[in-house]
C-alpha cells in the first residue's frame, strides 16, 4: 500500500503528464488494480516508470557531475553502474542497496570508486544480468 506521499507524487505525475481520468484508470488496470490506494510497491514502480516514459520528471535533485578527477571513476561510468543496477534490482533510485553492493569493491560510496574498480563493477553487473537471463531462458 502506497504512503500518502507516494500517492501525492502519483497524482502530481498524472496531472503533469496530462492524463485524463479514463487514461489514468486504464494505466492502473494495466497493473491489475482499480485505485492508486490498492497498488503494491512493485505495481507503483511500474506505474511511475510508465509515467516517466510519458515525460514525467519528478523534480528530484539530480546528482551533479563530479567533474574530472584523475584516476577516479568518470561520470559516464557511474551513470552506467546506476543504470545497470536499476536493471538488476528492478527499482528506480535504489541508492541504499546500490551503495551496500558497492562496498564489495572496498568503497563506502560510488563516488569513491577509482577507474579500475568502476570497470570491475560494470563487468560484475553485466555478468549478473547475463546469468539471470540465462537462468530465465533455461526455464
Amino acid at each position: 500500500m502506497p504512503t500518502p506521499r507516494q500517492l501525492a507524487l502519483l497524482h502530481v505525475a498524472v496531472q503533469r503528464v496530462g492524463l485524463d481520468e479514463t487514461a489514468y484508470r486504464a494505466l492502473l488496470a494495466g497493473v491489475g488494480v482499480q485505485s492508486g490506494r490498492d497498488l503494491s510497491n512493485p505495481q507503483l514502480d511500474q506505474v511511475m516508470q510508465a509515467l516517466r516514459s510519458l515525460g514525467f520528471r519528478d523534480g528530484r535533485p539530480r546528482r551533479a557531475p563530479l567533474g574530472a578527477r584523475p584516476g577516479m571513476a568518470t561520470d559516464a561510468q557511474l551513470a552506467s553502474i546506476r543504470a545497470l543496477w536499476e536493471d538488476w534490482s528492478g527499482r528506480v533510485d535504489d541508492e541504499a542497496s546500490l551503495q551496500k553492493w558497492a562496498a564489495r569493491f572496498g568503497v563506502s560510496a560510488l563516488r569513491f570508486l577509482d577507474h579500475g574498480r568502476a570497470q570491475k563493477a560494470i563487468g560484475a553487473l553485466r555478468n549478473m544480468l547475463r546469468r539471470r537471463a540465462a537462468r530465465a531462458d533455461a526455464r
